[in-house]
Parts: structure tokens; sequence; C-alpha cells
């Protein structure tokens, strides 16, 4: 997790049936993760960290809380591609970690790895990329949506998101023979795809350092305001103070602001690249 992260959440209980008081299973359930929810949140965005529901089955139409049931049948006929990247990075947090959670995670391990992912999924996986850069590039002239190009660190041309899918979608295709890749750390899977041979020497360390460099500079957007800031700043002044807390520093050849947007657009370009390299070309 990082500064201002906001948390997917799923909840998850043994069986359809009824509380000791009357109550079903399915609304009492639902009742206590809308109250953690609340509790988390807090008055007004005021909370601990911001919950996202709708990586549930059915997104915001569908229950908040399924039984192992529900889920094993969504995954089983109705769920895409895009939930299965979802689901490399599951975890169990709280509750009954022992039995319930692993018996979860059991299911979601099989509908994500049990079967590669097709060429035609992984054609998916990319338009989904190319939607999410449209989206981050909120510009309308030409000029202006090119230099907003690199303008995300998150879901723009060359951000974090780029990295993110092909490492998700390699653990999708090489999951099943190898356990070892399925880790929700983004930086560890990248080694471990390494170590089993499908990452190269130079494409671990491409992905890696431009993973850890994109992350900073997220790191730095959000402390200071305290909220979930993806873009650059336009402004040069506040573009300066974000060099600096980076630690670039002015010297005779480039200001700080130039040293600092050099590095960007080396790390965004060689994101892309790699992104092309592994899934496109």
């Amino acid at each position: 997790m990082n500064f201002s992260s906001d948390l997917d959440v799923m909840y998850v209980y043994s069986a359809a049936g009824e509380t000791t008081q009357g109550m079903s299973n399915a609304d009492y359930f639902a009742a206590a993760g809308l109250e953690l929810v609340k509790r988390l949140a807090g008055n007004q965005g005021m909370g601990i960290y911001e919950i996202d529901l709708r990586l549930r089955p059915h997104g915001n139409g569908g229950a908040i809380a399924l039984p192992l049931a529900g889920y094993q049948n969504y995954y089983d006929k109705t769920a895409e591609v895009w939930e299965r990247q979802a689901l490399t990075r599951a975890r169990v947090v709280v509750g009954d970690t022992e039995h319930l959670g692993k018996r979860f995670l059991e299911i979601a391990h099989t509908f994500c790895y049990a079967d590669p992912i097709t060429s035609e999924e992984i054609a998916q996986i990319v338009h989904t990329r190319q939607r999410k850069e449209a989206q981050a590039t909120r510009t309308t002239s030409t000029r202006r949506r090119r230099r907003a190009k690199t303008q995300n660190v998150k879901s723009g041309y060359g951000g974090l998101v780029d990295i993110e899918f092909v490492v998700q979608t390699l653990q999708l295709v090489h999951g099943g023979e190898a356990p070892s890749i399925r880790v929700q750390n983004t930086p560890l899977a990248i080694e471990r795809l390494h170590s089993i041979g499908v990452l190269t020497e130079a494409q671990r360390d491409g992905l890696s350092e431009a993973y850890l460099f994109l992350r900073r500079v997220e790191n730095a957007l959000r402390i200071v305001h305290d909220r979930a800031l993806d873009d650059l700043p336009r402004n040069r002044t506040e573009l300066a103070q974000l060099a600096r807390r980076l630690g670039y520093t002015t010297t005779e050849d480039k200001s700080a602001v130039e040293a600092f947007l050099q590095d960007y657009g080396k790390w965004t370009e060689t994101t892309r690249s790699l992104f092309n390299q592994i899934l496109v070309n």
C-alpha cells in the first residue's frame, strides 16, 4: 500500500443459513460489512481508508457479502479476465483466515491459475490498458493531449498500471505451473518471474527500477495533499516543489524540474517499451 490508497474489499462467509436471532446470513454479513465500511471511511471521507466494494461479484449490482458457493459459482460461470487480474492480488486480512480464508483463496487461485489465459484474453488486457490511459488523458486539444501522455503517474503513458498489467498477465500465463510467482507484491513478483526464466535480466531490472521510481513520485505527490493524486502538477512552482521532495537540486547544467522530468520521461518510456515488448509484440 502507498499513501492515500483505497482498499478493494470483498466479504465472504461460509454458507447460507440464519443467525441465532433468525436473521439470514446474507443480511447479517451485508449489514456487518457496510458498518465496517462506515467506520473505516469515517464521516465526510475523514476516516482511515476509502473502501471500494466494486470488486465483488456483479460489482455495484451484487450482494455485499456472499457465501463460498456464491463466489465459486460466479467465478465458474460469469467472471471476466480483468477479475482474474484483480484476484492475483487477493489476500485474507481478517476473520477465519485458517479455514474460511484458506478455502476462499483456493477458489480464487483455481479461477486465476487453473488454465493459462489465451492470446485473445491478453489482447483484452491490452485494450483495457489503452482505455485506462485514454481516461487518464483528460485534455481535449491534440497538442495538450501529447503533453499529457506522461502526466498521470498511475494510469498515464508508461505509468504504474503498465507494470502491474505486465506482471499480472505473466502471472496468469505461468502461475498454474509455477506457484512461486503467485505473490501479491509487484516487485517480488517481478523477481520471481525472472527466477523462473519468464523475464530476462534486462526486463526485470527495467520493470523493477521503473516501478520504484514511479512509486516514489506517486507517494511524493500524495503525502502533501493527503489524497489519491496521480497527476503531475502543471504549475511550475508546484512541480519544482515535487522535484525537491524527490531529492532533485538545481545545478549549473539544469534545474531540479528539468532533471526530474528527464528521469520521468526515461522511466515512462522504459515502462511503455517493456509493456509493448512483452504483451503487444
